[in-house]
């Protein structure tokens, strides 16, 4: 999964562990608190010669960066696709015989051509959607 980034001037998720809206979950049960941070998401057949989805979309109104680890600095929000089925495989090795250790995981994201194509192909899609009028501003 790839997710674009937008900013925009209109208040998104970065602001929702303010006081009021603590408050507002605490009292009311609602509010940006209540987000369960993906708040929409699709399927999209980007494969003519396919008959299921062949890419994911999500979209989330904050900021995504260092793999989701970054605190946002700015309102916007992410918007991106993720390969449904992929053909790219990785592996899981063990670094020693000790059961403390970490196992070594490569995962060889987007090594095949189809992976390749899906997921640019859905990026495609993601900035189409973006330059609609409703967020092109």
């Amino acid at each position: 999964m790839t997710l674009i980034n937008w900013r925009t001037d209109h208040e998104t998720l970065m602001t929702a562990g303010s006081p009021e809206n603590i408050e507002l979950l605490q009292t009311e049960g609602r509010g940006p608190l209540t987000s369960n941070i993906a708040e929409a998401g699709g399927f999209i057949r980007t494969a003519p010669a396919s008959t299921r989805p062949t890419s994911s979309s999500h979209c989330a109104p904050v900021l995504f960066y260092d793999e989701g680890l970054g605190a946002p600095v700015e309102h916007g929000f992410a918007f991106g696709p993720g390969v449904v089925k992929p053909t790219s495989r990785g592996h899981v090795t063990l670094r020693t015989p000790s059961p403390y250790v970490k196992p070594r995981v490569l995962h060889n994201y987007l090594m095949t051509d189809d992976d390749r194509a899906s997921i640019l192909a859905g990026v495609r899609v993601a900035l189409e959607i973006a330059a609609q009028d409703a967020l092109a501003a």
